[in-house]
């Protein structure tokens, strides 16, 4: 054990309760591990919301209109203790939260063998997708961009800590600063569908303008998916550059029924 975990304990992700030995493995405490929902089949085959209705293959939103990032996984539903650990996670410097994140990426979508066998943490059933990210066969992770000016304030990029801990966990390199914000834009959770998008055209770029991304697929990540929004803003000038296709993977997403 090292020190840092004796003065400093892990502490739950949902609740901010010191985790138990037993329970560091997983990242989270007993309590909120029954609590928390995965975002797991039946999901839309496009965005990965899951779904209310089993029937459908795509969400209410994906049914509306098309969107430019190929298809998009995340790990958690956005209720419940995961509120809580997204609000820590963004705005309290729980940075250490990453690496729970990123196992749990590796354990769903990773191709770690055992995790395609699902044998990991005695699991039993094959888990369905956890050899995701070796077929979409990303080249780079791209964490979405905060204007520089907020990231001053904040000290940090969530959506970067949280890519680079996906990074080290399925050895898929980052590039944290390809893409940059240009405006400060207002808050999305305020705005409607078509203000969200007018609110986003022009607000991302490359850092550079003689970047080429020819050949290159990209796995775009970000801490919370509700529309879409944003990723398409973002995979717009990353297509437009010359990337092949862009993927998505956040932590946590909504329901198509909610």
């Amino acid at each position: 054990m090292k020190w840092t975990s004796i003065i400093y304990p892990p502490t739950c992700p949902g609740c901010d309760r010191v985790l138990r030995p037993e329970e560091r493995e997983r990242g989270f405490c007993g309590s909120c591990l029954e609590q928390i929902v995965l975002a797991e089949e039946p999901c839309c085959k496009i965005c990965g919301k899951a779904l209310g209705d089993e029937r459908q293959e795509r969400c209410a939103d994906c049914r509306k209109e098309e969107h430019l990032f190929t298809q998009g996984k995340s790990l958690f539903i956005y209720r419940g203790p995961m509120k809580e650990a997204m609000y820590r996670f963004k705005y309290s410097r729980r940075l250490s939260y990453r690496r729970i994140f990123a196992a749990e990426a590796l354990r769903r979508y990773g191709a770690d063998p055992d995790c395609r066998r699902g044998k990991r943490n005695g699991e039993n059933a094959i888990l369905a997708g956890a050899d995701w990210l070796a077929r979409i066969r990303v080249n780079w992770i791209v964490p979405v961009p905060m204007h520089a000016a907020k990231e001053r304030r904040r000290g940090y990029n969530q959506a970067a800590v949280w890519g680079q801990g996906l990074s080290e966990a399925v050895g898929i390199p980052m590039l944290s600063r390809l893409l940059i914000r240009t405006r400060d834009t207002a808050p999305q959770k305020t705005l409607s569908r078509e203000k969200r998008r007018k609110n986003l055209e022009g607000a991302f770029a490359l850092a550079r303008e003689d970047i080429c991304l020819r050949g290159n697929r990209i796995l775009l990540v970000d801490d919370i998916y509700t529309t879409g929004s944003t990723c398409d803003a973002a995979s717009k000038v990353l297509l437009e550059a010359g990337a092949e296709a862009v993927y998505l993977l956040t932590i946590c997403i909504g329901r198509d029924d909610l």
